[in-house]
């Protein structure tokens, strides 16, 4: 019964995430629709539509992030879907372990300009020598600041000299909702705080 009721709660959470990074599309008759741009696709043309948007990378360093609760260096895949909204996967990593996430970030600006943003993810990682476990659904509320080429190289990188920094100051804090927990630090938890702050570079 417990393992039905886990695996009922990660279908629910599966659906819940496609409703919500998807919410342009719904489906009326036998085409799909995009309330955004006000368009009809048949199966063929949706499938044309997203691959016209290919997949960017990514990295983020810093004391954990809206990706993941556990992490130092972050790297991911990232998929826009417009200006306000996108989508990741991808894994983090701290000194001993580390853990695989996917999810969904909403801004409330545009992405390029400095705005808040809420995030959720599913994680799930294995850390120490133990290899204790955590897994959990990550619901976080941030900040984004675009950093400017000047900012970036006489805070970060002397000797920077790229273009288009693409850099993102990253900070706020999410609450760790735990399905699964053998951390001898936290055991017993089924939730905790996570404050984040971190500088990701989008490629």
């Amino acid at each position: 019964m417990i393992c039905v009721d886990l695996d009922m709660r990660r279908y629910i959470t599966l659906l819940l995430f496609i409703s919500v990074a998807f919410s342009q599309l719904s489906i009326e008759g036998k085409r799909i629709y995009n309330n955004k741009i006000n368009k009809y696709y048949s199966h063929d043309e949706l499938i044309t539509f997203l691959d016209q948007d290919t997949w960017s990378g990514g990295m983020s360093f810093g004391f954990q992030s809206e990706k993941t609760p556990v992490s130092l260096f972050d790297a991911y895949l990232l998929f826009r879907l417009n200006e306000h909204q996108e989508i990741f996967t991808g894994f983090g990593t701290i000194i001993f372990g580390g853990s695989l996430f996917t999810g969904y970030k909403h801004y409330l600006n545009d992405f390029s300009k400095p705005s808040p943003y809420m995030s959720i993810s599913y994680h799930g990682g294995s850390y120490f020598d133990s290899g204790d476990e955590l897994i959990g659904i990550f619901p976080s509320l941030g900040f984004s600041l675009p950093m400017s080429e000047e900012a970036m190289r006489i805070h970060f990188f002397s000797s920077y000299s790229g273009k288009n920094s693409n850099a993102f100051l990253n900070f706020g804090i999410g609450y760790v909702f735990m399905q699964k927990n053998t951390m001898s630090e936290s055991d017993g938890k089924k939730a905790f705080l996570a404050p984040f702050l971190n500088l990701s570079f989008n490629f």
